[in-house]
């Protein structure tokens, strides 16, 4: 079993490997900007709510 999985390693050329890292983290990249932006996005729509919130209340 051992010497199957190192001929499967040793096949994958190291420059195919280090293109699909880099793929894989751009993608990991453009994944963590996206759900910051819409955090972000629904942070500032939380605050704006609870501002209007605490206006409505009786002086």
């Amino acid at each position: 079993m051992n010497s199957v999985k190192n001929c499967n390693v040793a096949r994958i050329p190291k420059k195919n490997f280090q293109k699909f890292l880099d793929e894989a983290e751009g993608a990991a990249a453009k994944v963590m900007e996206r759900s910051v932006i819409i955090l972000g996005t629904f942070f500032v729509i939380y605050q704006v709510i609870k501002k209007r919130g605490n206006n409505r209340e009786p002086k």
